[in-house]
């Protein structure tokens, strides 16, 4: 969840009273953990208390979607999207695994059939590939 330092002195925020503003903190941190990008249940949306929440919607901060939905206004402004944040945790996984077969394969020459940068390597003929001490580990 990314919060300015400005956040209580914005115009929207400096006003509210305070449950007002916990509630929104929580909305958006909530958000941001269910990668919501903005949308809270009703139940969370009155976990302060119904008078905090008319007073978000009142400060144009949250609007209804629906009879059960909530959406924390400007949240996209602010926050990183959901499909920023999967496609971050994709690369950062892949990128895991390639740093892994170079520790654990190319580094320490062991070709293993069932690694797919292994086979990657073989179909490229990379040159560690090549090498004299090179082993090749058997399926289990």
């Amino acid at each position: 969840m990314k919060l300015d330092v400005e956040y209580f002195d914005h115009p929207k925020i400096d006003p509210l009273s305070n449950d007002a503003k916990v509630l929104h903190m929580y909305l958006i941190c909530r958000s941001g953990r269910l990668k919501s990008d903005g949308e809270v249940s009703l139940s969370a949306a009155k976990s302060q208390g119904r008078e905090a929440l008319d007073e978000l919607v009142e400060a144009g901060l949250l609007s209804t979607e629906d009879s059960k939905t909530y959406r924390v206004n400007d949240y996209l402004d602010y926050q990183t999207p959901k499909e920023q944040i999967e496609q971050k945790s994709v690369d950062r996984a892949t990128a895991g695994a390639r740093g892994g077969h170079v520790k654990n394969h190319a580094n320490k020459l062991l070709y293993d059939e069932m690694c797919a940068y292994c086979q990657e390597a073989a179909v490229k003929a990379e040159s560690w590939l090549k090498h004299p001490d090179l082993m090749c580990k058997q399926p289990s």
